[in-house]
């Protein structure tokens, strides 16, 4: 008779470091956002804003993150793609 693995109970050691580092960044951007709490003026190309940093900093790191995720989804849907075109 086969016998079934279990899922394991806990979290791994790769989980936990992703959790520190992750919560090491977020700090440190929180950091960064409340150090830096100046309106700065943003010259584009036809108009001129004037906005507080933390929102360019923000929309830098989502844009950031939304693009990242977007192409490691498409990393992983093209190499999915591959294996099953090579069963």
């Amino acid at each position: 008779m086969e016998q079934i693995q279990q899922p394991q109970e806990g979290i791994t050691l790769w989980q936990k470091v992703k959790i520190i580092l992750g919560t090491a960044l977020a700090i440190f951007i929180i950091i960064l956002i409340v150090q830096n709490w100046n309106t700065i003026e943003l010259n584009l190309v036809f108009r001129t804003f004037s906005t507080p940093l933390p929102v360019i900093i923000l929309i830098c790191l989502v844009t950031g993150y939304i693009w990242g995720t977007f192409s490691a989804y498409r990393k992983n849907r093209r190499r999915n793609n591959e294996r099953m075109n090579n069963n």
